[in-house]
C-alpha cells in the first residue's frame, strides 16, 4: 500500500466532513486545509509510486539509504553515523504537484485549481482568516471537490466513495458541485472571451506595419528576465494563433544536505497577447486553456529577436526576409 494515498483519502474524507451549503468559519478553515493536505498527498502518492526517492530534499546516497533502506543494509553496517543524521524533509506542495503532473493527468489538468487551493491554504496557515473572501472560497471548495475526487480516482484507481464521510454526503457534494458548475461554465465564458479577442485581431491584422511592430515587441519581451519571475515564453495565442506571451514561475526548492537549489517544472501565472490584446491570470481559464501543456511543448529554443519578419495577412502568418 503507498503510505501517502492512505494518508491523501483520510484528508479528503475530514474535507468532506467540513464542507456544506452554509459552512461557519471552523468549517470552511477545516475544508480548505484537508482538502489541500490531501491533494498534496495524492501529488507525493504519484511520485512516490514512480521513485520515491524523487521525495526527498536530501537525495545523496547516504541520505536516500538512511531514510529508504535502512532495514536491508546488512548486519553492522550503516547508512549514516547515527540513524538521527536521516534528513527525512519532503519536498513541498508545489514542486510535488509539478513532478506529479508528468504522470497523472487530474493533477496536469488541475493545475491552476490547485495553486488557487494552495493559495487558500496559505491565507488560513500564514495569515488572517479575515483576509478570506469567504463565500468565493466556499465556492470554490463546493465546485471542485467531488469533480476533483473522480476523477483522482479514475487515475488512481480508488474508490471515490473513500474520500466521503458518508454516501449521503458524496450525493449532496456532486449535487452541489453541478449547481455551482451551472453558473459558472468556463467552456461558454472562455469561448466568448476569444471570439471576442479574435474580432480584435481580425480588425487589426490589416495593418501590417502595426502588425509587424507588435511582433518585434513581442519578441523583444523574451529579453526581459527578472529575478524570482515571473519568466516569459512565446506559444501560439488561443485566440489569434500569433505569439503570445505565457508568464511562468518554477517550482523547486533547496536541497538541504548539498545546500544547492533544483526545480521540478514551471507553471502559467498568466497570458498576454499583444496581437488581440488577450490577457488573463485567471487559474481557471489557464486550466481550461491548457497552457500548462502549451508552455510545456513551447519551442525550446527562443527565437531571434533582431532579424526581421514580414508579415502576409492573407495567411496571418510571418515569414524571415
Amino acid at each position: 500500500m503507498n503510505k501517502y494515498l492512505d494518508d491523501a483519502l483520510y484528508n479528503l474524507r475530514r474535507a468532506s466532513r467540513a464542507l456544506s451549503d452554509d459552512m461557519g468559519k471552523d468549517e470552511l478553515c477545516d475544508a480548505i486545509v484537508y482538502f489541500a493536505f490531501g491533494i498534496e498527498k495524492v501529488c507525493k502518492a504519484v511520485v512516490h509510486d514512480v521513485n520515491p526517492v524523487l521525495l526527498l530534499e536530501a537525495r545523496s546516497p547516504e541520505n536516500v539509504v538512511a531514510v529508504l533502506y535502512a532495514d536491508r543494509l546488512r548486519p553492522g553496517a550503516r547508512a549514516l553515523e547515527g540513524k538521527e543524521k536521516a534528513n527525512q524533509s519532503l519536498i513541498p506542495f508545489q514542486p510535488s504537484m509539478l513532478l506529479a503532473a508528468r504522470f497523472c493527468s487530474t493533477v496536469q489538468n488541475n493545475i491552476g485549481t490547485f495553486t488557487q487551493l494552495a493559495e487558500y491554504r496559505g491565507v488560513v496557515a500564514h495569515r488572517s482568516v479575515s483576509d478570506l473572501d469567504s463565500r468565493e472560497a466556499a465556492e470554490f471548495l463546493l465546485r471542485n471537490f467531488h469533480p476533483t475526487v473522480t476523477h483522482l480516482s479514475e487515475d488512481l484507481n480508488f474508490e471515490t466513495t473513500d474520500c466521503f464521510e458518508s454516501p449521503e454526503k458524496e450525493i449532496h457534494l456532486q449535487v452541489a458541485s453541478a449547481h455551482l458548475a451551472e453558473g459558472d461554465n468556463a467552456a461558454t465564458r472562455v469561448q466568448a472571451l476569444l471570439a471576442a479577442h479574435r474580432r480584435i485581431w481580425n480588425a487589426r491584422k490589416c495593418d501590417v506595419a502595426a502588425v509587424e511592430r507588435i511582433d518585434i515587441d513581442s519578441r523583444l519581451i523574451q529579453g526581459n528576465i527578472v529575478a524570482g519571475g515571473p519568466y516569459p515564453a512565446l506559444a501560439p495565442c488561443p485566440a489569434c494563433g500569433q505569439d503570445a506571451i505565457l508568464l511562468y514561475k518554477f517550482a523547486g526548492g533547496v536541497d538541504s544536505e548539498e545546500g544547492c537549489s533544483y526545480t521540478t517544472g514551471r507553471y502559467v501565472v498568466a497570458i498576454c497577447c499583444k496581437f488581440c490584446d488577450l490577457c488573463t491570470e485567471n487559474l481557471k481559464d489557464i486550466d481550461y486553456l491548457k497552457l500548462n501543456e502549451l508552455l510545456a511543448s513551447a519551442a525550446k529554443s527562443k527565437q531571434p529577436i533582431m532579424r526581421r519578419r514580414t508579415f502576409d495577412p492573407q495567411t496571418e502568418r510571418f515569414r524571415w526576409s
